[in-house]
Parts: C-alpha cells; structure tokens; sequence
C-alpha cells in the first residue's frame, strides 16, 4: 500500500514538474521582446527614409534597414506558436479549456524567479523524500 502510495507521488511530481515547465516556457515571453524590436526597426525604417531623401545615407543603408524589419517581423509567428503550445500544454494538463488558460497567460505575469538561495539540506534526506526511491523501498 505504501509502494503504491509512493507511485502516486512519483505521478504528483511528473505532473507538476511539466506544469511548471510549461508555465516558465509560456512566461519567457521573447514574443514581447521581439514586438517592441519591431517597433524600433519601424522607428529605424522612418528615420532611414527620411535621411534618403536628403541624400545622407545610401540605398544599401535603407535597404539593410528594411531587411531588419521584415527579420524581425518573420520571427513573430513563430514565437506566437511556441506560446500557443505551451498555453495548449498547462490546458491539457490542468484539464481545463484552453481559451480560458489562454486569456489568463495573456495578461501576463513576471517571469517565475528562483530564491536567491536554498538549503537543500544534506543528499540522504533528499533522496528519501523522492517518492520513487520510497516505492522502490
């Protein structure tokens, strides 16, 4: 009864361990970053523009400025898909509609930190807390 008991812990930590794991990819949010180089690039474009007309900068210049922007504009359908995934992710394992887990990442929250430090205590006691080495006994 305690093996199976020590199974169901070892499942408990699987399961939590993936939801933490898809939770931190969802909130490392490159997809804000990324949107607000866009916005600079755009910036960039503008003042490059205008600084053709008056003949300070060459065509090579505005063009390499143009292809920054559309580089950092290719990247954003792929940061959206990897936090859609993560989103679909905590939703299958929460069991829960993924439009309502959905809306909730998207107002966001601050990327989970570590405490700066931990006592862990010493290995042995770690290791008898581990519910498969408990089952295994």
């Amino acid at each position: 009864m305690e093996s199976a008991k020590a199974d169901l812990g070892t499942a408990r930590l699987a399961w939590i361990a993936e939801l933490i794991d898809a939770d931190s990819d969802a909130r490392y949010d490159p997809l804000a970053l990324t949107r607000q180089t866009v916005s600079s690039r755009e910036e960039t474009v503008r003042i490059t523009r205008e600084q053709r007309e008056f003949g300070v900068v060459s065509e090579f210049d505005m063009a390499q400025a143009e292809a920054l922007l559309a580089a950092a504009r290719a990247e954003l359908p792929g940061y959206e898909a990897q936090f859609d995934a993560q989103v679909f992710a905590i939703a299958t394992l929460l069991n829960q509609p993924a439009s309502s887990v959905q809306a909730q990442m998207r107002r966001g929250s601050r990327q989970p930190r570590s405490p700066g430090s931990s006592r862990a205590g010493l290995p042995a006691d770690l290791l008898r807390n581990r519910p498969d080495l408990r089952s295994a006994e």
